[in-house]
């Protein structure tokens, strides 16, 4: 009771913060989950072929269609700038840099995804149009899969596309900042406070265009990717 009565506070840390409340957030976790069923039904049509699999190709066409609108949700996470500006004050939005680099690697995770959905619909549509040559028919009928999988792709490129601009727009808005003629939010800190603030600041501006660089780097190899699904 004299223990409780003393009210002693004792400082407990805890764990440090982990990116997972952030991935959970920003939809990759989603996104990477649908990737891995359409795998599962990919290697299921894989399995059983074109033929009576009807059902197996429906349900890969709406994962395509569901797999984009999820990484269109994760991109929009992305938006805005890294360092605001407000009535010269300037704010730093760490969030979208991370975000940012949930979603490369999402992209990566649905690049490789894509690749094998590629390596098992070319072969399929291949063979239909040997078939078709040797019956010397003028009209191929295929299957909406093929179809969908191309708009998928198509889709996909647009989405990283405008990504890598976003990340261009970015880079000019960090370049384009003039940090000295800035102040912080806080105005009661002192001359040297704030001078040493001004430092922090430049090594932050420094350090996320490095960041981006890199990202839009990245951004852009996985696009060169895209080009190579076809079928």
């Amino acid at each position: 009771k004299r223990f409780i009565e003393k009210e002693i506070q004792y400082p407990f840390l805890g764990p440090v913060p982990t990116r997972m409340g952030r991935f959970f957030s920003s939809g990759c976790c989603q996104c990477q989950v649908q990737s891995f069923h359409l795998v599962s039904d990919m290697y299921e049509l894989d399995t059983s072929g074109l033929e009576g699999t009807v059902d197996i190709q429906e349900r890969i066409e709406n994962s395509l269609a569901s797999l984009l609108e999820l990484l269109k949700g994760v991109f929009s996470t992305c938006k805005g700038d890294l360092l605001e500006v407000t009535d010269g004050n300037v704010k730093t939005q760490p969030a979208v840099l991370e975000n940012l680099v949930f979603f490369v690697e999402t992209i990566s995770v649905i690049l490789w995804v894509s690749s094998y959905c590629e390596s098992v619909l070319r072969p399929y549509k291949l063979n239909i149009q040997k078939k078709k040559k040797k019956k010397k028919e003028t009209i191929i009928i295929m299957p909406p899969i093929f179809t969908s999988f191309q708009d998928y792709v198509t889709g996909l490129q647009t989405v990283i596309s405008n990504a890598v601009d976003h990340i261009k727009g970015l880079e000019a808005h960090l370049i384009a900042l003039r940090l000295e003629e800035l102040t912080l939010e806080e105005t009661s800190i002192s001359t040297e406070e704030r001078k040493f603030s001004k430092t922090v600041q430049g090594k932050v501006q420094s350090s996320y265009l490095h960041s981006l660089l890199e990202t839009g780097e990245l951004l852009r190899k996985r696009l060169e990717t895209t080009k190579k699904l076809k079928i």
